[in-house]
């Protein structure tokens, strides 16, 4: 990361389009220390543009972040804390270093208008069910029951 100042942990994502060039994978859940919730050491993260030239987002990238504590991740645009943030719940895989993350571990979008999936909260809902061998019909119903059960069934 570049002039990026980690003091807790909050940002916007966007998916990139570029692809990872992975040369080294090692990213592990629940394998932390005790005292930690996430380590990192020797980080780095880039990407193969379509003319075959790598171009590095992270490098060597190291830290850790005790248990039970609240960090905020700080710096200028374009110096790698959404793709920090991207590697560490999972979503985009180093292409050197180390991560642990203990469990469980998941990963909150701040901006809605970022998030990936689908632009209504009924196909969002409906989005996790997908991956199931599960009718049309059960999901139109599933989907309306979890609504309905949180309020949102109009929405």
């Amino acid at each position: 990361m570049n002039s990026a100042a980690v003091v807790g942990v909050t940002a916007a994502v966007q998916i990139p389009v570029l692809r990872s060039h992975s040369t080294r994978n090692n990213f592990t859940v629940g394998t932390v220390a005790d005292n930690l919730a996430i380590e990192c050491r020797n980080l780095s993260y880039s990407v193969k543009t379509r003319q075959g030239k790598v171009v590095p987002i992270l490098n060597d990238c190291s830290l850790s972040i005790p248990s039970g504590q609240f960090w905020m991740l700080l710096g200028p645009n374009g110096c790698g804390k959404s793709t920090l943030l991207k590697i560490l719940g999972g979503i985009l895989h180093p292409s050197g270093g180390d991560v642990h993350v203990k469990k469980p571990r998941s990963f909150v979008f701040q901006n809605p208008d970022h998030q990936v999936v689908m632009p209504t909260v009924e196909a969002d809902v409906a989005f996790g069910l997908g991956k199931f061998n599960i009718a049309n019909d059960e999901i139109t119903s599933r989907v309306a029951k979890a609504l309905d059960a949180v309020g949102m069934y109009e929405y």
